[in-house]
C-alpha cells in the first residue's frame, strides 16, 4: 500500500516515518518500523498494552504485549518494542489488513509511509551493509543467509577498505591478489539470492521428467513412456545442499522428427543448456551408450556437465562402457541421494570460510572489475576513484 503522504525529495529530514518491512501478502507476522522525531508520540495514541498504563510509561527495549485501537474501532492484539522514543517495532499479524490498518492509523497521526529502503538507508551509512541487509530479506535459505549475514557484518566492506589501503601504500600486487580473490568468490555469490539454474537434458525417454519428480519429491513433470512427452521447458524451485536451485526440465534431443511443436521443443531445450549453470545428462541404462552422448552444447563444458545413469531398476546388466555417472532410478530412488550431493558439489566445489568476503550484487562485481583493470593499467588514482562509487571513504 502506497499513500500520498509517501516520502518525497523535500521531506523534513528526521520526521516520523514507518514502513512495512515484512514483504506484503501471506505470512504469519508482520512487521512494521516507526523511526524519527515523534515517533512514540505517533505510536501511542493507538496502543493499549494489555497490563494497563501507556507506552510511555514503559521502558526502553521491552516487548508489551496489547491491542492497536484503530480509528475505525478495530481492535488488533501485536506487540510492540520501543528501542528508544525514534525507533519501535511493531509486530502484528500478517496478510494485508493488518499492517495496512496500522499503517493508516500512523498516517492519519502525522506519520509518512515510506518503503523499506527508506528504513535501512536510515539504519546504515554504509551501502555495502545496506545491500546485504536488502538482499537478507529475500535470502532464500539458511545457508546462503549466513554468508550474507557476513557481509552484513562487514565483511566485504572491510575487504574493500583493505584493497584501497594496499593501494594508497602502493601495495599494488597485495591490492591485486585480494581482487583475484573476490572476483573469483563473485560467481558464487551471485547466486546466494538468486538460484542456480540446474538443466535436464539427454535423449527421448531417458527418464528426464520422472528423475525431476524424484529430485523434488512430487509430481512437477508428467511422465509418460511415449518418447517426447515433454514438448516445452518446465521449471521448479527447491534446494540442493542448502543451495537455491531451479530445475528445468526439457525435451529429449533428437534429430528424426518433423513435428513443429517437437522441433521447437528441442530448439528451446538447447537454448537452456547453453545457458545452464549445470547440465545433468540422463542416460538410459538399459541401452547402449553408443549414441546417448551429450549435445555439442553440454559436451563441450565438461566441467558443466553431469552425465547420469538412469533406470537402474530396469538394467539387468550395463551394456557397453559407459563414462562415470551416478546410476540412479527415478522409480525406486535408488543413488537419488548420491546425485544430489553430486550436484551440490558441482555447484559449489569449496565453500568460503565463515567470515570471507563475497560480492553478491552485479554491481560489485562490476566495479571489481573495473579496478582490477585499472590496477594493471598502473593507474591507482582511478582505481580509488572508482572504489569510493562502491562504498565512500569514512568520514
Amino acid at each position: 500500500m502506497r499513500d500520498s503522504t509517501s516520502a518525497t525529495a523535500g521531506d523534513t529530514p528526521g520526521r516520523c516515518r514507518c514502513a512495512e518491512l515484512t514483504p506484503s501478502g501471506r505470512g504469519a507476522l508482520a512487521t512494521i518500523a516507526v523511526w524519527g522525531r515523534g515517533a512514540l508520540a505517533a505510536v501511542s495514541p493507538w496502543f493499549r498494552p494489555a497490563r494497563g498504563g501507556h507506552l510511555t510509561d514503559v521502558a526502553w527495549g521491552r516487548i508489551v504485549f496489547g491491542r492497536w485501537q484503530t480509528e475505525e474501532g478495530v481492535g488488533e492484539e501485536l506487540v510492540v518494542c520501543c528501542r528508544d522514543a525514534e525507533s519501535i517495532e511493531v509486530h502484528c499479524h500478517g496478510g494485508l489488513a493488518a499492517p495496512h490498518r496500522i499503517i493508516r492509523s500512523l498516517v492519519s497521526g502525522g506519520c509518512m509511509q515510506v518503503d523499506r529502503e527508506a528504513w535501512i538507508q536510515a539504519r546504515h551509512a554504509d551501502p555495502i551493509r545496506r545491500d546485504a541487509y536488502a538482499a537478507l530479506t529475500v535470502a532464500p535459505t539458511q545457508r546462503t543467509a549466513a554468508i550474507l549475514l557476513d557481509q552484513y557484518r562487514g565483511a566485504l566492506s572491510d575487504a574493500i577498505r583493505q584493497i584501497r589501503q594496499d593501494v594508497l601504500a602502493g601495495r599494488m600486487n597485495a591490492a591485486a591478489d585480494r581482487l583475484t580473490i573476490l572476483r573469483h568468490r563473485s560467481r558464487f555469490g551471485l547466486h546466494l539470492t538468486t538460484p542456480w539454474h540446474v538443466v535436464l537434458a539427454g535423449k527421448p525417454n531417458s527418464g528426464k521428467s520422472s528423475l525431476v519428480n524424484a529430485i523434488l519429491g512430487y509430481q512437477r513433470s508428467i511422465v509418460h513412456d511415449q518418447p517426447g512427452t515433454t514438448r516445452d521447458v518446465l521449471t521448479a524451485a527447491t534446494v540442493v545442499d542448502g543451495w537455491p536451485v531451479q530445475l528445468v526440465d526439457t525435451a529429449g534431443i533428437h534429430d528424426t522428427t518433423r513435428d513443429p511443436l517437437e522441433v521447437a521443443g528441442i530448439a528451446r531445450t538447447e537454448e537452456q543448456v547453453v545457458s545452464a549453470d549445470l547440465v545433468i545428462w540422463v542416460a538410459d541404462m538399459t541401452a547402449s551408450w553408443a549414441g546417448q552422448a551429450p549435445s555439442h552444447a553440454a559436451a563441450d563444458d565438461h566441467d558443466r556437465t553431469l552425465i547420469v545413469h538412469n533406470k537402474s531398476d530396469l538394467a539387468t546388466s550395463v551394456p557397453g562402457s559407459r563414462p562415470p555417472g551416478p546410476c540412479t532410478s527415478a522409480l525406486t530412488g535408488a543413488a537419488i541421494p548420491d546425485l544430489l550431493a553430486a550436484i551440490g558439489k558441482r555447484l559449489v566445489s569449496a565453500v568460503p570460510p565463515p567470515g570471507s568476503a563475497v560480492p553478491f550484487l552485479p554491481r560489485h562485481v562490476q566495479v571489481l572489475t573495473q579496478v582490477a583493470a585499472m590496477l594493471s593499467d598502473e593507474d591507482p588514482g582511478q582505481s580509488l576513484e572508482i572504489l569510493r562509487s562502491l562504498l565512500p571513504e569514512d568520514r
